[in-house]
């Protein structure tokens, strides 16, 4: 299962606090741990700026985070109920503003 975000900082924020939100999303491959192996359950993890020059194509959305699953399950746990990602969420929620899309591979 593929976990697509797009988002953008709100304007307010300094480029640093962009730096360190961005560095804070990444580090979810390891801190989010499986209910019941209690290990990293995210198989891969990517994010950063968009490389997207041209207007339009973008709508907006500056950044971009894709996250790879093994299974619906753990999917649906990290979208649901893993607490490192509620206070991710709770955290970033005034900095950052997005759209999320999720597809099977």
């Amino acid at each position: 299962i593929y976990h697509i975000a797009l988002y953008t900082f709100h304007p307010h924020l300094t480029p640093s606090e962009v730096t360190t939100s961005t560095a804070s999303m990444l580090t979810l491959k390891d801190r989010c741990l499986h209910p019941v192996t209690g290990k990293p359950y995210i198989l891969d993890m990517i994010a950063g700026p968009n490389m997207r020059p041209e207007v339009g194509y973008a709508d907006g959305y500056t950044h971009a985070l894709v996250m790879v699953f093994a299974n619906e399950e753990d999917w649906r746990y990290y979208t649901t109920e893993d607490p490192v990602h509620t206070e991710s969420m709770q955290t970033n929620k005034d900095w950052v503003g997005g759209r999320v899309a999720d597809i099977r591979g």
